[in-house]
């Protein structure tokens, strides 16, 4: 497997380029990766049980802000702890919330997904998309964009 090496002026890349660049530096075999529908559902699910905000380097929850976190109006699944956290997640930093919003919400509205969806098995959600004719294309930014955002606040946020 050839290796690569992210760029010196990472900055001018796509962060979906640069996720895909860190993760083969990790030498992840692809054998081992889950499917990217399996991925995006868990990303969903996750981010329905975590309730924290989803804003690059916010650390707030439902417990420290003392109130519950506003969603996406978008996709409607998002939670942020402000209008300035959400702003920031749209426009600024490695994992753009602009990048996936819409893919994200049509991903949740083919499937029918409630606010806080059962967790579901792999092979049970692989099954459910393919018949559902969910876009491998769009999972796949879902998947990416879920990954970027735990890469970047180096927390326990994976997908």
């Amino acid at each position: 497997m050839q290796m690569f090496s992210l760029p010196e002026d990472a900055q001018k890349y796509h962060p979906l380029i640069l996720t895909t660049l860190k993760r083969q530096q990790e030498n992840v075999p692809v054998s081992l990766e889950r499917s990217p529908f399996a991925s995006a559902y868990d990303a969903v699910w996750t981010i329905s049980v975590r309730d924290r905000c989803h804003a690059v380097g916010c650390s707030q929850t439902v417990s420290s802000k003392g109130q519950k976190l506003q969603y996406c109006g978008g996709c409607r699944r998002v939670p942020y702890c402000s209008p300035e956290c959400q702003k920031s997640a749209w426009k600024y930093g490695p994992a753009l919330h602009k990048a996936v919003c819409r893919k994200l919400r049509k991903f949740c509205d083919v499937l029918k997904l409630p606010a806080k969806p059962e967790h579901a098995e792999d092979s049970v959600v692989d099954k459910w998309c393919e018949t559902m004719g969910i876009s491998l294309d769009d999972v796949v930014v879902i998947k990416l964009h879920f990954e970027d955002l735990a890469f970047s606040d180096g927390k326990s946020n994976s997908v």
